[in-house]
């Protein structure tokens, strides 16, 4: 995503670790421009990113603007697309799909000796379906080799104006020091308090 939108690009980074820490999206897009950065400080703002990322195009409309969010998060706030094709607002939202609310998977799994309760999905949508019912473009991308594919018709759509939503299927894996960026995370296997 960082090599195809140009630095003056806006980016919205929703919370948890898989768009905010250090194994997420936000590490790699690295951010060139003042004020071009939409980004919650905590779990209190899930889903702020990804709603407030049309806004971008109303302050800076000749900035791109593409936003990473957790499948959670979206969740929340998918009654933005049809507002951002009502008012032609092209971004891109970068939906990181794990099947769950991962960062409180993360503390349940971590924190809690894997004591998960309501933070999977057993039922997930497709998000590329829902945005094309809404009338953005939206693709479901399961596989790497499609990746830069999804980007280049992402981009396409934006020029005519139209919002797109990439769902992006990614693993429940998580590394090390995305666990560790919790210090209250033990080891597996280290006795709970």
């Amino acid at each position: 995503m960082r090599s195809a939108f140009p630095e003056h690009a806006t980016v919205a980074v929703d919370v948890g670790c898989i768009a905010q820490h250090m194994a997420g999206g936000f590490p790699f897009f690295k951010v060139y421009a003042p004020r071009s950065l939409i980004v919650p400080s905590s779990f209190y703002g899930m889903g702020f990113a990804a709603a407030a990322l049309p806004a971008a195009r109303v302050v800076y409309p000749d900035r791109p603007a593409v936003g990473f969010v957790g499948d959670g998060s979206f969740q929340m706030v998918m009654n933005v697309l049809p507002v951002a094709v009502e008012h032609r607002l092209p971004v891109t939202w970068c939906v990181l799909n794990d099947g769950a609310l991962g960062s409180i998977w993360d503390i349940q799994e971590y924190r809690l000796d894997r004591r998960i309760i309501g933070t999977e999905f057993a039922v997930q949508p497709d998000f590329g379906r829902i945005a094309e019912a809404c009338g953005c473009f939206g693709r479901r991308v399961d596989d790497p080799a499609e990746v830069d594919a999804a980007i280049a018709e992402a981009l396409d759509a934006n020029s005519r104006g139209v919002p797109v939503v990439l769902d992006f299927s990614v693993a429940r894996e998580r590394l090390r020091q995305t666990r560790e960026h919790y210090t209250y995370y033990p080891d597996p296997g280290d006795e709970v308090l």
